[in-house]
């Protein structure tokens, strides 16, 4: 079912929150947090974008989906699979 969907990697910013309980207002400080997420894109919407990081066969099932606003992302690159490449053992 993955060979369905092309393979991504996506980099976006990540919303944040800005502390446990009261936070003094002086002390509020931007940090923004850059992911990086590899997947298959799954589904794109109007405003976001949802890749799936592990399929399954027999029933057909996917795991740990994560939708991206698409306003997050920074980049988004195509993935190729490498094919491995087989070891043939030496007979002495």
């Amino acid at each position: 079912m993955a060979h369905e969907f092309p393979l991504v990697y996506i980099e976006w910013v990540d919303s944040r929150a800005i502390g446990r309980g009261w936070t003094l207002t002086d002390e509020i400080k931007s940090t923004p947090m850059i992911c990086h997420s590899i997947g298959w894109l799954y589904q794109e919407f109007e405003e976001s974008i949802m890749i799936v990081p592990h399929f399954a066969e027999d029933p057909e099932q996917c795991n740990g989906g994560l939708e991206i606003p698409k306003c997050s992302i920074r980049k988004t690159v195509g993935v190729q699979l490498i094919p491995e490449k087989r070891k043939t053992s030496k007979k002495k």
